[in-house]
């Protein structure tokens, strides 16, 4: 049974397809998880953050509930395994380990805007920003004004000399080599390779 990967902004399918043989899908969005019947592993990437369509966390443990077993990773998917790593979502990756140790809005640090036709990102996520400060050893003080900074730059405005000028105000000066960061992109990639290389179950 292939696994089925919910994607988009973070990892297109196209790539994604060359490193696992999945059931690849879009962004999740509220009612996905109810259509799909146990057992099936389940990787959630991305997602839709509208809260007309985001899925719901008791979807998510309902669907834990009934045998699914799902990893989340790089965007709304390490946040559901935050939320909810306590049912048995399985969390992995850069992202899920920086944003489990934050007090702050963790959609917010994840969120872009995009194209809705073809899934690109317009703008710059700031948990770029913030893996790279959290990884350079920045204090547990100084990376909550880091957080507070970004924050306050509105989601449409998300581009990488408003993110260092925010950075800069919390002391801390972001190097020209954090422009090439993609995190999200790294997550998934690493993951859907950890699951290719599952050993293959037989009678």
């Amino acid at each position: 049974m292939k696994p089925i990967v919910f994607l988009g902004l973070s990892l297109a399918a196209v790539d994604a397809k060359q490193i696992l043989d999945a059931d690849y899908r879009g962004p999740v969005v509220q009612g996905d998880l109810d259509a799909i019947t146990s057992p099936a592993l389940v990787v959630i990437i991305d997602g839709i953050l509208d809260c007309d369509q985001r899925l719901p966390r008791a979807e998510v443990v309902r669907a834990l509930d009934r045998g699914l077993v799902i990893h989340g990773v790089s965007s709304l998917g390490a946040v559901l395994a935050i939320e909810l790593e306590h049912r048995g979502l399985k969390g992995c990756g850069r992202i899920y380990e920086v944003l489990r140790d934050l007090d702050a809005d963790l959609l917010n640090l994840i969120a872009a805007l995009y194209t809705t036709d073809q899934l690109k990102p317009l703008t710059i996520p700031l948990i770029n920003a913030v893996v790279y400060c959290s990884e350079q050893g920045t204090g547990t003080g100084n990376l909550d004004a880091v957080v507070h900074e970004l924050s306050r730059i509105p989601l449409d405005a998300r581009n990488w000399e408003r993110i260092e000028d925010a950075t800069a105000r919390a002391g801390v000066k972001l190097p020209a080599a954090v422009r090439l960061m993609d995190v999200k992109r790294e997550d998934a990639v690493n993951l859907l390779q950890a699951l290719g290389k599952r050993p293959s179950v037989g009678t």
